[in-house]
């Protein structure tokens, strides 16, 4: 079945590893027996993004996703390594969240790209507590405004 994106689900791997954890979970996925992507990956988040802020492109966009039954033919599905939990996520995750939702927005042509946590959708606390509550929009409004105020100064 081919995906219709019209919105993200963010996850956590609920791993506090400070390595790269991307082969990790596309083995992990591949145990589970996810369908392999179009890119040769189980993995079935369509975008990965590690700690230091690298973003791995999983799954294309119109490949179903694996990774909130019920809405993997009409989401994107975005994994950040780590335990939000127990830890916040890193700013570079923060910001490479950002660019990917920008750029997602302006490639379906949306002022926003509406965003999700997999709890909405299923009985799990992902992607954590430090994702809960103000602290996330918050942090998105402030990105913004400072990308807003390079600009102008620039």
């Amino acid at each position: 079945m081919e995906n219709n994106p019209l919105y993200a689900v963010l996850h956590h791997t609920g791993d506090m590893q400070k390595m790269p954890q991307f082969q990790k979970v596309n083995e992990w996925h591949r145990f589970k027996e996810f369908p392999k992507s179009s890119y040769g990956y189980f993995c079935g988040y369509h975008y990965f993004i590690e700690k230091d802020g690298e973003v791995i492109n999983a799954r294309a966009l119109l490949d179903e996703g694996a990774h909130a039954i019920g809405h993997n033919t009409k989401s994107v599905g975005i994994g950040l390594a780590g335990n939000f939990d127990l830890e916040t996520p890193s700013e570079a995750q923060f910001d490479a969240v950002n660019l990917l939702l920008d750029n997602l927005a302006a490639r379906y042509k949306v002022p926003q790209f509406d965003v999700f946590y997999h709890y909405k959708f299923s009985d799990t606390h992902c992607p954590g507590a430090y994702f809960l509550g103000k602290a996330w929009p918050l942090f998105i409004l402030q990105h913004k405004l400072n990308l807003i105020q390079k600009i102008l100064v620039w």
